[in-house]
């Protein structure tokens, strides 16, 4: 991409966002940031409000998104006073609660989530609650003088190309303060379907009020050992279906009569190995995300695999276990004027997508050139040749230095060309936190696979 691109519309307020205003803004590009909720923080912001029944199983990427048509109908309702419950709901659908819960902490130490010119407060310990997280990256976007350039509750409605310009079409909303925090007191029976960390730590968090906790695994590679579950839960296996029976709540379910919080679902948890869980009251996904761009409407096509998505070179999403058609997992091949930051997992955030706003600022403001449509597509159907397709496509586990040294030897040999000062890379206090982290990361699965070989041979 040959042409300087000098206003960049950066949609989300998170440490994404924050970071991509701060190089784009220094490389000399006008920016607006559009964030739907009230401040920065992503999803290291905390929300206590509880959030609407998700559709489930969510099988469409695009769906997942921010259902504009059900908005639209709820926002002519809000001066309605009969209405107020529907006001609450506009909230909930134009911002909803993020992911954070009120235990998150950071899995990865400090030291390797740290942006440039800006270290963590002197004695911030490796691991910290979400809140110090938060005000860590509100700090960054007021070093960076953001401010003025962030719209808050602020969404992003659809994004399209129109005479080689892109058009941004938002809506803002003014939002209530919602005092309804969505704390449980007590409950019987909890159901967490998922095995990663965010399972890990709500069950120890809920299993003070919870009189049974139940996480369901299907024993995939992402799954973390069942040494880490709070001794209060029970992992069972990976759920097959949910089958509606008799009893109360099924009966009002069935008749569409309301529920209340002492009920159970209406369901019984049928899992894989033929057993059957009764009397499940709440059930909470941990089980990820699905990829998805809802505001590109025209990059999507739900019904593809993502094995038929070579046959369709300009799409970005399908069955939204991962992105296509992406040069180095930031710039969308077809289009370079479309990046991404903040894609790849397995990392160690912060630190590895500032690489990545270094190498989008750099295009866009035309301190480097990237490589030829033809090249970054040989380069990526490599990558697809040798990673496959699916989750694990973006996982860069243990390739952090080596992903952001590519990137900034390319980044460096494109400013030596303009006189740009050189980029330095991961410093020595990170290369050495990183490979203690690797070295215990790699004791861990040993000792893992070893108990699993003792209870195979038990067997």
């Amino acid at each position: 991409m040959s042409n300087e691109t000098k206003k960049v519309a950066i949609v989300g307020a998170g440490i994404n966002g924050v970071v991509s205003g701060k190089h784009l803004l220094a490389s000399g590009c006008s920016i607006s940031i559009f964030e739907r909720s009230a401040g920065y923080g992503g999803v290291w912001t905390y929300d206590d409000r509880r959030s609407l029944e998700p559709t489930y199983p969510a099988l469409k990427p695009y769906q997942a998104g921010l259902p504009l048509e059900v908005l639209r109908e709820v926002l002519r309702e809000v001066d309605n006073e009969e209405k107020l419950d529907r006001r609450d709901n506009a909230d909930l659908i134009f911002a909803p609660p993020g992911p954070c819960y009120e235990s998150l902490m950071n899995n990865v130490a400090t030291p390797l989530v740290q942006i440039t010119n800006q270290p963590w407060p002197e004695g911030t310990e490796n691991f910290v609650n979400h809140s110090i997280i938060n005000q860590y990256i509100v700090e960054a976007a007021r070093l960076s003088g953001l401010g003025k350039f962030t719209h808050f509750n602020t969404a992003i409605e659809r994004i399209s190309k129109q005479d080689n310009r892109w058009i941004v079409t938002s809506r803002t909303m003014t939002r209530d303060k919602n005092d309804k925090p969505s704390f449980l007191t007590s409950v019987d029976s909890v159901l967490l379907i998922g095995a990663g960390t965010s399972s890990f730590d709500i069950a120890r968090e809920i299993g003070l009020v919870a009189k049974d906790v139940y996480q369901s695994a299907r024993g995939g590679s992402f799954d973390l050992p069942i040494d880490f579950l709070t001794l209060d839960a029970r992992r069972v296996a990976g759920v097959s279906h949910f089958r509606i029976e008799g009893g109360e709540a099924a009966t009002h379910y069935r008749t569409g009569q309301p529920m209340s919080e002492e009920q159970p679902i209406p369901f019984d948890v049928h899992l894989q190995d033929g057993t059957i869980l009764f009397s499940i009251h709440h059930v909470i996904l941990c089980t990820g995300y699905h990829c998805t761009v809802p505001f590109l409407p025209h990059l999507h096509n739900d019904s593809l695999t993502p094995e038929e998505a070579p046959a369709f070179p300009d799409i970005l999403v399908t069955d939204g276990t991962q992105f296509h058609n992406l040069h180095k997992d930031i710039f969308y091949i077809p289009d370079p004027t479309v990046a991404f930051v903040g894609i790849p997992y397995y990392t160690a955030t912060f630190t590895l997508f500032e690489f990545q706003a270094i190498a989008v600022a750099a295009v866009f403001a035309g301190y480097a050139d990237l490589p030829s449509g033809a090249d970054m597509r040989a380069e990526y159907e490599d990558r697809v040749a040798r990673k496959g397709y699916g989750r694990g496509f973006h996982s860069l586990r243990d390739r952090d230095i080596e992903y952001a040294d590519e990137l900034l030897i390319w980044i460096n040999a494109e400013g030596a060309k303009r006189g740009r000062d050189l980029v330095l890379g991961h410093t020595e206090e990170f290369k050495m936190v990183f490979q203690h982290r690797r070295d215990l990361m790699g004791e861990m699965i040993k000792e893992r696979n070893k108990r699993a070989r003792v209870n195979q041979q038990k067997q």
